[in-house]
């Protein structure tokens, strides 16, 4: 509908200009802001954000791509849970993220990727027996590679959050 089409919109716009927007907070931080941590780490910190909002476009474009209709049955099911535990991760991350475990994150996407990667051989063997165009299985594939694209991008921002001393950041400065 033309209201979920706006709405894509914005978001899209928002994940794209919240980077540039973090990095000049970014740089005008007061070394005594920061404690321990170096403008470099926060500059890691804005790089690996604009990564993630990167693949996040990736993986809208991914999905507007047709799909073949079995594939896309079978993974739906993976893909909201997928979905959920990002929802989660990125509600931790903004919530806690001093206390983010990196290897954590990486061991709930993996599992599910794996899962995704299953069903996504399993669904595209079974659609080419049934004649589907091998573009349609591309972009099966294409669908994962951007989930798993935005699945590095989390855990890498997720490890240069680590490096920051959120607590002494967090502090009224007024």
């Amino acid at each position: 509908s033309w209201w979920q089409r706006l709405r894509r919109a914005i978001s899209l716009y928002d994940v794209a200009r919240v980077p540039s927007e973090l990095a000049t907070w970014g740089n005008a931080l007061p070394p005594e802001a920061l404690s321990r941590s170096t403008a470099g780490q926060v500059q890691g910190l804005v790089d690996s954000l604009q990564a993630l909002a990167y693949r996040m476009q990736d993986l809208v474009e991914a999905r507007m791509t047709a799909q073949s209709p079995q594939p896309v049955r079978e993974l739906s099911a993976e893909v909201r849970e997928w979905c959920s535990g990002l929802r989660k991760i990125l509600s931790d991350l903004s919530h806690r993220p001093e206390s983010a475990d990196f290897a954590d994150v990486r061991a709930q996407l993996d599992a599910t990727l794996e899962r995704l990667e299953r069903q996504t051989g399993k669904g595209v063997a079974g659609a080419d027996q049934t004649g589907f165009a091998q573009g349609e299985s591309e972009s099966s594939f294409r669908l994962l590679g951007a989930l798993r694209g935005v699945s590095e991008a989390l855990v890498n921002f997720a490890r240069q959050g680590r490096g920051i001393n959120w607590v002494h950041l967090r502090e009224d400065r007024f």
